[in-house]
Formats: structure tokens, sequence, C-alpha cells
């Protein structure tokens, strides 16, 4: 029997002279408590049935500007603290976080986060825009589930999780950035699981009413879920050919530049899990599945440190001006972390049908996993029409032709799969070869695609058997082989 979901809430947190008044919450129709913040009583909520469930609360960095609340609360330590700032506005900002622990509803969270903030308060006037206030709720989020973690472990990302975005503060630009925020994240999670199709993530709006009401009670309602459709694809094409730096000047050079990141061993980094991203991906919806077992991915915790690296330098960054934050591209970001989550969910997918890199691949494998009618790994990305083509070229260039002679016996070296061709033209009275013994066909960009991938100067057969394996040759014309399939990948 599975465990029930981590359950995670995040609440925009508040701070006026009643922050402490304690109103009844009402959820279902046996759940009460008495608490001055509703994200606590739905966590309580979650505890009653022995779920385990944590509050996170975000704080907009003006909160500690309510001037309101340090002429009526003298006695607390949190008015002491606001006239603090009020006198030092500058060395409060430098630091606001040192400032948050004193707030007095941090007893009823697990965690908190300090964001920027719009509109004027005490003649400052804070200049955050909704991208600046999604990308830092954002990172929060990713950072709860993925920093300081065992990166290696199965269980990341997490399948069991239920995130809840509590908005009973009312419509505002934070609760705005909040469900962005969370919408987003859904979708990184859902495509790093393109693996599974069960026990997804899921987030959940909730909120309380009425809102009008001062003294209550409150109705919690918590089941509005907030969808995210994800769809195998990539959001940028390469701009160059190469696995080192295919993404370098349309996303990787903007993002350093726009967080003045110069840390160039991350961001050679990004460059080649970019482009591997991407030449994965091209090879899976270009149908070319021999790649997949030719090439190596990474390992999936050196992707999440990398991650980890690249988000822990962006906030460092949106640190250093609470008043007027830094000018960025929030598009860009919106193709990065898809583009890696999905790099992971194709890593993870990989995993689950046993592809890794070898030197040949049978033709068994190669067609139970990717031209299975009922099984096939296409059906998961959405790329069933994938499945009769591949099956064609299979039946076409290896099973028709090749299989008597695999049935013969083994034989000792790979040779290319134009000399079968030819020997076969050559059987039946044909000729395939040229005077100098060659085939007579060149090698050309359309043709390895319209043979999902078996280009017949490139692609090396050995019969083991009653198996065929399959490789592609180290060298063609003086090229390195590897070099002209990724160019091809890359550029399509």
């Amino acid at each position: 029997m599975r465990a029930p979901p981590m359950k995670i809430i995040y609440q925009i947190g508040r701070l006026d002279p009643n922050f402490d008044r304690l109103l009844q919450f009402i959820i279902g129709d046996s759940f009460s408590c008495e608490t001055s913040l509703s994200g606590y009583a739905l966590k309580s909520y979650f505890h009653s049935l022995q779920m385990a469930s944590a509050l996170k609360l975000i704080f907009p960095v003006s909160l500690l500007f309510q001037k309101n609340v340090s002429e009526k609360r003298k006695d607390l330590t949190i008015a002491r603290t606001i006239e603090e700032i009020l006198k030092d506005p500058q060395g409060y900002l430098s630091n606001p976080h040192a400032y948050f622990k004193e707030h007095p509803h941090l007893p009823l969270a697990e965690d908190f986060e300090v964001i920027h903030s719009v509109g004027t308060y005490e003649g400052l006037s804070f200049l955050a825009t909704l991208d600046h206030l999604v990308l830092e709720i954002f990172i929060k989020m990713w950072e709860d589930i993925f920093a300081g973690k065992d990166l290696s472990s199965s269980q990341l990302p997490p399948q069991d999780l239920e995130i809840y975005l509590d908005i009973s503060g009312g419509h505002n630009i934070y609760n705005s950035a909040l469900l962005e925020a969370g919408r987003f994240f859904l979708t990184i999670l859902k495509l790093m699981l393109l693996h599974e199709r069960e026990h997804l993530p899921k987030v959940f709006i909730a909120f309380s009413e009425p809102i009008t009401n001062r003294v209550g009670p409150y109705h919690i309602y918590k089941d509005y879920e907030l969808k995210a459709l994800v769809f195998f694809s990539m959001p940028e094409r390469p701009t160059q050919y190469t696995l080192k730096n295919a993404f370098s000047t349309n996303i990787v050079k903007p993002l350093f530049q726009a967080f003045a990141i110069e840390d160039s061993e991350l961001k050679a980094r990004i460059n080649e899990l970019l482009s591997r991203a991407y030449f994965f991906y091209s090879a899976l919806k270009n149908n070319a599945p021999l790649v997949l077992y030719q090439w190596e991915y990474d390992d999936l915790s050196t992707i999440y440190e990398t991650i980890n690296k690249f988000v822990e330098a962006i906030k460092k960054k949106l640190r250093e001006d609470y008043v007027k934050p830094i000018d960025f591209d929030l598009s860009l970001l919106r193709k990065f972390f898809p583009m890696l989550a999905l790099y992971i969910g194709m890593i993870n997918l990989f995993r689950k049908y046993g592809i890794t890199k070898r030197e040949a691949v049978s033709l068994s494998e190669l067609s139970n996993t990717f031209a299975d009618e009922k099984n096939s790994l296409y059906h998961l990305l959405g790329l069933s029409a994938n499945i009769p083509y591949l099956r064609h070229e299979l039946n076409r260039n290896f099973y028709y032709n090749l299989h008597s002679q695999a049935s013969r016996g083994s034989t000792s070296e790979f040779s290319p799969l134009k000399i079968y061709f030819a020997k076969l033209q050559e059987a039946s009275g044909e000729s395939a070869l040229s005077e100098k013994g060659e085939v007579e066909e060149n090698l050309e960009k359309r043709n390895f695609f319209a043979h999902c991938g078996f280009e017949r100067n490139i692609t090396e057969v050995k019969g083991e058997g009653e198996q065929i394996l399959l490789r592609y040759a180290e060298s063609y014309a003086n090229r390195r082989v590897s070099k002209i399939i990724e160019q091809y990948l890359l550029s399509s």
C-alpha cells in the first residue's frame, strides 16, 4: 500500500495589527480548528488525517514597513523590529531574511522566503514586476524539492507530492505570481516524469470563504486542481550544430549576461546539457532509435547538481537589490527549465526501457522497444505515428533481406548495410557495385531521416547466430560519423 502523498502548502504571508486574532476554520464536514492563519489550519487538517505536510510562507519584502503594526502593537518584538527598520531601511534591505525571523507567524510554518515587492512604502518605491515574483517563488519551490537532497535518489523527482497554493489573502499580484509559479513548477515535474502515467504530482488551489467576514467561521476549499498540459516538444531550436554549444547564443549567453554569472565551468556545462537534450529529443522525434544506443546520456545527479548551481546563482543576483531588481527575460527561463526537465524525463524513460550506450544493439531489442504496436516507448511521447513507419523500415531493411544471412550463422565482422544490399542484388543478377567494388550511393541527410537513421553508408550490420546486431560506423569518407549524425539531428 502506497503512503499518502506529501503535502506542501504555500501561502503569501501577512502582517497587520490583528495578525494573532484566532479565527475558526472549517474543512469538510467534520474538521474545525482555531488559528490565525488559514495555511496552518490546512496543515492541521492533514495532520489530523496522519498525512505529512509542511507550510511555507512567502513574504513580500515591503511587509515589514507596516508602521501601523509598530504603533498599535508596541508590546511585541516585531514592533521594535519594524521601528529599527524604519530608521535604517537600507540596512534591512541588505539582509531582510534576518529580520523576518521575528515574524510572529513563523512558529506555525516550517520555512519561509522573502521576495521582492510592488508599490511605495514609507517613501520607498519597489519596482518588481510579475516576472520577478514568479521567478522567486518558482526558485523557492525548486529548492524545496531538489536542493540539499540526495541527487542520486530514485525518488527524484517525487511522484507522490501534492502542492497547495493557499490564496486566502485575496486577489493581488503576489497570489497571481504564486499561481503562475505553481503551474510552471507542475509543468517541470510532469516533464521529468515522462515515464509515468500514474501517481503524478498535483497542484491544488486552496482558499477560504467568506472573504468579507472579519469574525468567521471561515470555510476552506482545497480541491481545485490546477492543470498543466505537457507535450513532447522543445521550445527552442539550436543555432549551432555541435554537442558543445548548440544554444550558446540564443539561451545560455543572454541568461548568463542578465544574471551576471561569471562561472565559465557552469556555463560550459549548461551549454552541453541543453545541446544533448535537443540531440536525444531530435533522435526520438525523427524516429532514429539506433542513435539512443550509440551515445551516452548524462547522469541524472549531475543534471540536478548543475541546475541547482544555476538556480543558486540566479537567487544570489536577485537578492542584491530588493528595491530595483535586475532586468531579465523570463521567456528564456521558460525555455531553459522545460528543456532540461524534458532531458531528465527522456533519461528516466531510457532507464525504464534499459536503453544505454553500447557497442551494438540487437535488431530484436530495437523492434520490441520502439516498433511494437502495443508496448512501444513512442506511445508515452505521443509519437505513435512513428511506429508503423519504423516497423516498415525494419522489415524492409532487415527482416526481409537479412534474416537468411543471419540464419546461416555468425559473421566475425561488422559490414556496412549497403554491402548486404549489394550482395543481395548481385545474387539476383543486378549490379550495385562500381568497378572499384564500392556501392554507388552518396551519404545524404535526407536518406538518414527517410530510413529512420539506418542510412546504408554509415549503418553497420553483423549476424550473430539468429541475432542481427546494428551499430554506426566510426568514419565515412574521412569524416567522423558521430559528428555527421550530431549535425543532422541538431539541425532538424
